[in-house]
């Protein structure tokens, strides 16, 4: 199962492939008006209740201050993003496999060392491409690349079909009707009624988020979201030591199985992962789409 509506890259931490395992708990038999999801990441559940609620409001949150910019500036300058983002396109499918790595490495130069020469749209479309064609989805930023984003490429094997305008254009027009924040997710208001969506780094994550996330975050991140009074939808993996059961009290802790790729995707692990709601869901009702 997958949305229908595709993210624009692949991202570390995605419920991708969570979806069909979420599908009878995650959606509320609540009206859906307001959507907040306090970690945005690749945008992966966001879309899936737009698909479902697409007149609803949205605010989207992440501490990474360049994934929001790329996001802010694919709402307001699309075709001048998918114009820079074309023509990487172009050029990759014209190399060979090494050339190709050169050549991002030559775009992730421009973008981690010469960004103050170039405008925000130009350097949109040049991180959009490299996210696309990166290693595992996943989101480095280097001391010796000034902190920004500094992932290496991936496979480099990707052809023709792998690349669509039309993705970027469906998730720009998400995107437009969206409110996108950049901080923490505490300085994210709330409003009676919304339904919040945490998607934070998992406990145990040897993945370092932007801004840090300790253990004292989470503790913090739960008591955010059972003192709000609004809905709230909250995933994490389960690491077997009752965290859940003490700090969501009276709430649905769902447990799931997930796969984490291991290496370049040659293997998995096996993982527990859990759901946890505060409100009656829909089931297997009518959503999602």
């Amino acid at each position: 199962m997958k949305t229908a509506i595709q993210p624009l890259f692949k991202w570390t931490g995605s419920k991708q492939r969570m979806l069909t395992q979420y599908a009878p708990y995650f959606f509320p038999k609540q009206e859906v008006t307001r959507f907040l999801d306090l970690f945005a990441g690749g945008l992966t559940n966001s879309l899936w209740v737009y698909e479902n609620y697409p007149q609803a409001e949205y605010v989207l949150n992440d501490f990474n201050g360049e994934l929001t910019q790329l996001y802010e500036v694919v709402a307001s300058d699309t075709d001048g993003v998918v114009a820079t983002w074309r023509e990487c396109v172009s050029k990759w499918l014209q190399l060979g496999k090494e050339e190709r790595k050169a050549y991002y490495y030559e775009l992730r130069d421009i973008y981690c060392l010469e960004y103050e020469s170039h405008n925000s749209t130009y350097l949109s479309g040049l991180l959009m491409f490299m996210m696309q064609v990166n290693f595992n989805g996943m989101w480095k930023a280097y001391k010796k690349c000034n902190e920004r984003y500094s992932t290496p490429p991936g496979t480099c094997t990707q052809g023709v079909k792998f690349f669509s305008e039309e993705k970027v254009y469906r998730v720009a027009e998400f995107l437009k009707q969206a409110t996108i924040l950049t901080g923490d997710f505490a300085s994210v208001e709330y409003q009676p009624g919304d339904w919040l969506y945490a998607d934070p780094p998992y406990r145990d994550s040897t993945v370092l988020y932007q801004g840090g996330f300790t253990e004292e975050d989470q503790v913090r991140l739960a008591n955010y979201l059972t003192s709000s009074g609004c809905m709230f939808s909250y995933s994490n993996k389960d690491i077997l030591d009752g965290f859940y059961d003490r700090h969501f009290p009276g709430c649905s802790i769902i447990e799931m199985g997930a796969k984490y790729t291991a290496g370049r995707g040659t293997s998995t692990i096996d993982v527990k992962e859990v759901l946890v709601t505060n409100y009656e869901s829909v089931g297997t009702g009518v959503l999602p789409i």
